[in-house]
């Protein structure tokens, strides 16, 4: 009932294309549409982002590491035993809710989803709005439902 409020809306056909003019053809019956929504690429953005907080000097990237226990307000240890404190220490579920993350917070509404991605070459021009089909649904419990099982 909030989708409007939210930026959601169900656009046409014809409102999908001039919404995304690369998108064309028969099988494009209508779209669900985000206003507020954003395309990031991932590999361009957490290396961009990295990047940037290594050139600030105050910053330091220990990957391959997993907090295994809080020391202090400020203080965690690492699963190679070293201890790290910090102005504040922020612990990330990453795709799974595991380890530590786990055992602090098990109610966590995080599970993990298996989805298909690739990359092509330059579609040779723009994407206006990013793209997914209606059997990308299948994998969130939001849309669970009768039309979803009716899908082969």
């Amino acid at each position: 009932p909030d989708a409007a409020a939210r930026g959601y809306a169900l656009l046409t056909a014809e409102e999908t294309r001039a919404a995304n003019p690369a998108l064309r053809g028969s099988a494009v019956l209508g779209a669900l549409h985000c206003e507020r929504d954003a395309a990031v690429e991932p590999r361009v953005a957490q290396r961009a982002l990295k990047d940037k907080l290594l050139e600030s000097g105050r910053y330091t990237f220990l990957g391959g590491r997993e907090v295994r226990e809080i020391t202090g307000e400020r203080a965690v240890r690492d699963d190679h035993g070293d201890v790290h404190t910090a102005d504040a220490v922020v612990l990330c579920t990453g795709a799974w809710l595991g380890g530590l993350v786990k055992e602090l917070a098990p109610d966590l509404p995080v599970r993990r989803v298996r989805l298909q991605m690739m990359q092509t070459d330059p579609l040779g021009e723009a994407l206006t709005t990013s793209v997914a089909d209606a059997d990308s649904f299948r994998y969130y419990p939001a849309y669970a439902g009768g039309a979803l099982d009716a899908m082969a």
